[in-house]
């Protein structure tokens, strides 16, 4: 029994989750039923089995995935050119958030003992991950991992006070650490239309320096794709929640991994990787970092409550709690650790959970928990051996930094993506397949309501004509909005992440997106034309007929444009949606169908001015009416008559001699509405670094 109690069997103890027969086999030892020596036999040959067979599988990259044993031959390429790892390490590291400015009034009506003061977050923390090894981070709610994972990626750090050194090979690097690093968020932001092959080949593209050519950089995807046992889905597209089916959540996370792996980072920074997974999924997800690890890259991650066989695959641990160390060293020294301060972890219990629970702060008991934790952490500061210094690689480090804000120039990377936004708009149902079939069914139910009005002889032709012509305006108006109401919104937050790993600039991201919709949008308008103009029976000439396309088109691109700057304001599809259809309300009431010019109160002559409603009717009446001959269907008792074409515009308040003028404007509000909406993108982007 004293084997089984002693300090050299805690390892022992963390390993029983992993073969249930021994922890039968320990109750037998206590009952007398069993020797310790055929115990202590049981387990080494039960641990030299699973390290065996661990390492055979790291060897062959099956940890994963399961179909990935065909992939020894790529990792043991890779693993040949094996990089040298860097020691991450930080001192008296200290962080608080910075006190809010309050406005003279509320400065005034506080209260005089409510300070303004900032919440302290991390209180001088030391400690170091070291080089090509996985260090988790682990603690309670509130503990303050996220916070130390942000501030030594240097990401999300805006209103923070930070003070202390963050050092890399026992250089302080602070701003310059983005450079030789990647940071995987917890939640995966992917363009969903893309296959996970294309989207690594655009971060290849875009993220790996112009000196390499396009071959090497497919062949970098190509190897980052078997590391990571991703061949299988390579072809399989991403995938949007709750509309376009995709890859799996553990295929999500190691595509995570794979683009930011492809610079070769030499940290990466990893938060909360196995949320939102099962057990299975959350293992093969923390092995494939453990490899990562192995291949001379330095990971740090942060987990929530891992199991116990995800325990065992990590190499470092670092506890907190309240915002101070509590423990950072081997994973198998903790339990030591927690048994000098009379806090052991059970036999049969995980360890993760055990350490989490010990630090948590339990309602109802803060005082009690705050002491015990307090305690713990004093502990380890008394006991800590952390060597900060003495690992040094300069050379190395200088050859990692770069100035260089993007890593290709701006054809590169007009290039690049305008590849990606054209391939995901064709495989876009709303914007291919659905805009398409939109056009062609209000098409058809225009030409069926208002069929073959032109061919009446009736003053009734007027009225109908008219009809039908605002309700083209109307309908290509709101389709056009429609469609773009969802573009920013939903892609934004890819956006921003992006540039902000420098991958392309602001000005060629809105350029390509507008590119690469234009050919869907410019097709709408040809198909609705070709159907409805004949059906309605609108004037048989072939100058009048591609008068009225051009000016649908420049109508289509006017009502896109301020679709797109609705988009760019919205924070959500769902705002977008919520307020995109009440602002177009009064551009439509103020488009000269619903209320005359003259009748237009004065405080809202200005929105007049602003409606493509207005300059588009205005010009597809005056393309119909400004050359027809004579009206006839007049009979003595109507109050209005129509004689011929002019005077139906004269009577609508409309002039011929307006049409290149509405056309100069139709151009002016498209590009003016898209100026606008590219500020707003700008602004965001500015905001979020």
């Amino acid at each position: 029994m004293e084997d089984l109690d002693s300090e050299n069997s805690i390892e022992k103890r963390s390993f029983f989750h992993s073969f249930p027969d021994l922890e039968k086999q320990t109750v037998e030892i206590r009952n007398g039923t069993q020797s310790t020596s055929d115990f202590n036999a049981a387990y080494n040959q039960k641990a030299a089995s699973l390290e065996q067979v661990r390492s055979d599988q790291l060897i062959r990259g099956e940890f994963c995935s399961p179909e990935s044993q065909s992939k020894g031959s790529d990792f043991n390429e890779s693993n040949s050119n094996k990089k040298s790892g860097v020691r991450l390490s930080w001192k008296n590291l200290s962080v608080a958030t910075k006190p809010k400015s309050l406005s003279l009034f509320k400065t005034i009506c506080r209260k005089s003992k409510t300070l303004n003061e900032g919440k302290v977050l991390l209180r001088s923390l030391n400690g170091a991950a070291e080089p090509a090894s996985l260090l988790a981070i682990m603690g309670a709610s509130g503990a303050g991992k996220t916070t130390l994972l942000n501030v030594l990626s240097g990401q999300n750090v805006k209103g923070l006070d930070i003070s202390g050194d963050i050092l890399v090979n026992n250089e302080r690097v602070q701003n310059k650490i983005k450079n030789i690093s990647a940071y995987v968020q917890q939640e995966e932001l992917f363009i969903g239309t893309l296959t996970v092959r294309e989207h690594l080949l655009f971060q290849a593209y875009l993220r790996m320096p112009e000196s390499f050519s396009v071959k090497e950089k497919e062949k970098k995807v190509d190897n980052v794709i078997a590391q990571l046992g991703l061949t299988k889905c390579q072809n399989t597209i991403i995938g949007v929640p709750g509309r376009i089916r995709g890859i799996s959540g553990g295929e999500n996370k190691r595509l995570s991994f794979a683009s930011e792996i492809i610079t070769d980072p030499k940290l990466l920074f990893v938060d909360e990787p196995t949320s939102g997974l099962d057990s299975f999924m959350a293992e093969n997800v923390i092995i494939c970092l453990q490899k990562i690890a192995s291949e001379g890259t330095t990971v740090i991650a942060t987990i929530h409550q891992p199991s116990s066989e995800v325990f065992l695959l990590f190499d470092r641990l670092l506890l907190m709690s309240e915002g101070r160390t509590a423990y950072l060293g081997k994973r198998e020294d903790a339990f030591g650790f927690f048994e000098r301060v009379n806090y052991p972890c059970p036999l049969n219990y995980n360890p993760a959970d055990h350490y989490v629970h010990t630090l948590a702060i339990i309602p109802g008991k803060e005082e009690e928990c705050k002491a015990k934790c307090e305690m713990i952490c004093d502990s380890f500061v008394s006991d800590l051996k952390i060597p900060l210094n003495g690992y040094e690689s300069p050379v190395m480090l200088q050859q990692k930094y770069s100035t260089q804000t993007y890593k290709v120039g701006f054809l590169k990377q007009l290039k690049a993506t305008l590849w990606r936004s054209w391939m995901s708009a064709r495989r876009e149902p709303y914007i291919s397949t659905i805009r398409i079939m939109q056009s062609f069914v209000m098409a058809l139910i225009a030409g069926l309501v208002y069929l073959r009005v032109g061919d009446s002889e009736s003053q009734d032709k007027v009225m109908n004509i008219n009809g039908a012509i605002f309700f083209s305006v109307t309908t290509m108006s709101f389709g056009s909005i429609t469609g773009s109401l969802f573009v920013f919104p939903a892609e934004l937050p890819v956006f921003l992440k992006e540039h902000k790993l420098g991958m392309y600039r602001t000005d060629v991201y809105f350029i390509s997106k507008t590119l690469a919709e234009f050919p869907w949008y410019f097709i709408g308008p040809v198909i609705y034309s070709l159907i409805y103009y004949f059906m309605v029976g609108l004037r048989l000439d072939t100058a009048a007929f591609f008068l009225s396309l051009v000016v649908l088109e420049l109508l289509t691109q006017s009502a896109l444009s301020f679709g797109y700057l609705v988009s760019a304001v919205s924070p959500t599809i769902q705002v977008a949606t919520g307020i995109g259809p009440p602002l177009i309300m009064p551009f439509m009431l103020f488009g000269g169908f619903f209320l005359k010019d003259r009748s237009i109160p004065v405080y809202f002559i200005w929105l007049k001015w602003l409606s493509w409603f207005k300059y588009a009717t205005e010009c597809l009446q005056i393309i119909q009416w400004d050359e027809y001959g004579a009206i006839g269907g007049c009979s003595g008792n109507q109050t209005m008559c129509y004689h011929d074409g002019k005077s139906v515009l004269v009577t609508n308040g409309y002039s011929a001699s307006n049409f290149n003028r509405n056309i100069g404007l139709l151009v002016a509000l498209g590009i003016g509405f898209r100026l606008l909406a590219f500020l707003f993108v700008l602004i965001r982007a500015y905001r979020a670094k």
